[in-house]
């Protein structure tokens, strides 16, 4: 008897801090789509960056937070377990050894869709998953860009879940927030309140910690 399939969101990142430009997209797609789940998957070395303000501590207490706030959100903390930088074709081809019965469906902004070719391995990304795309203020494709025709290709556009174990894309018509944990640490090192970016019980965490100052 085979286990049954169940649909995962994945998203990633540092969650230097975790902030609502993350976590409302996700929900938003959630309630488009009939995930059973949603993994939250923090990175260790991100290969794009020089590294992270908070510690792993820090971060994974802070993912804990949200987590306890949405029931349908879990930690997936496989890539902290690595020594070498986060590249998520590898990560994907882990997760799906170990969990066969699962689909994932990888989570990213249209920045993060548009610089795709910059990824390592990324077109073997479609043979391990489908990509949620969330559109984001100020970015656009335009038909010329190189992933034009990849969208092109693959894009998905029923409102039930794709019959395809991965490869298609599924583009979202909702927002992200135009706010980036760069600028949430900026604030906070002035000063400022953001507690309006931070989901419930992030920022306590950051001012029992004296992160970011």
């Amino acid at each position: 008897m085979t286990d049954a399939i169940r649909h995962t969101a994945i998203l990633g990142g540092t969650f230097d801090p975790p902030h609502l430009g993350h976590i409302e997209p996700l929900l938003a797609a959630c309630n488009l789509w009939q995930f059973d789940d949603c993994w939250l998957l923090p990175n260790h070395i991100p290969p794009h960056k020089q590294g992270t303000h908070a510690d792993v501590d820090a971060r994974l207490a802070m993912l804990d937070a949200v987590i306890a706030a949405q029931p349908m959100f879990a930690l997936c903390d496989i890539e902290l377990k690595r020594d070498t930088p986060s590249y998520t074709v590898e990560t994907l081809k882990r997760l799906k050894e170990l969990y066969p019965s699962r689909r994932f469906y990888f989570v990213m902004g249209m920045d993060s869709f548009l610089n795709l070719p910059s990824w390592h391995r990324w077109q073997e990304l479609f043979s391990l998953c489908h990509l949620l795309v969330c559109k984001r203020p100020g970015y656009r494709l335009d038909s010329a860009h190189p992933m034009a025709s990849c969208l092109a290709q693959k894009h998905y556009e029923s409102s039930e879940l794709p019959s395809e174990p991965c490869g298609r894309i599924l583009l979202t018509e909702v927002l992200e927030r135009d706010i980036s944990s760069t600028q949430i640490r900026r604030a906070i090192a002035s000063g400022e309140d953001v507690s309006q970016w931070l989901p419930e019980g992030v920022m306590d965490i950051i001012n029992t910690r004296g992160l970011y100052r």
